[in-house]
């Protein structure tokens, strides 16, 4: 576990230069909407480094399944609605960047980075496709 103090510093010459939509879709069943919905979000993050460039390419994808309570089970099959969206996030850094500062910033700060994008894209989706809108927790968990 890198110590806290090391990661701040490091975390000091850590820039975000730009949040970019890679891809997006949503996906909507009438036959499965039901009243009481259960709503489960996934997140993958992956990341790419270039050190001549000093540049560091993080790629957040995440996936929302909202499911009936009654098809709970057969969730990947049995959805209401399925909305799958990429950002690709981009970092500027001064010195080499560990390796253990990157799984620990991705686990930390990406989040904080992306996650009000995601809940935004979220709510615009859900209105568009005339159903009440939810509304994600401020900080995902």
């Amino acid at each position: 576990m890198m110590d806290p103090k090391i990661y701040n510093n490091i975390l000091k010459e850590v820039n975000l230069n730009s949040i970019s939509l890679e891809s997006s879709s949503a996906r909507l069943k009438h036959e499965n909407l039901d009243k009481g919905m259960n709503i489960n979000v996934t997140e993958t993050v992956s990341h790419r480094t270039t050190n001549q460039d000093k540049i560091l390419q993080i790629r957040c994808k995440y996936t929302l399944l909202g499911v009936s309570e009654e098809k709970i089970e057969t969730q990947s099959k049995n959805y209401a609605i399925k909305i799958v969206v990429v950002y690709k996030l981009r970092y500027t850094y001064k010195k080499s960047l560990p390796k253990e500062f990157i799984e620990i910033f991705k686990q930390r700060n990406v989040p904080i980075n992306s996650w009000p994008y995601f809940r935004e894209f979220v709510q615009n989706t859900m209105q568009r496709m005339n159903i009440p809108p939810i509304t994600l927790p401020f900080i995902h968990s």
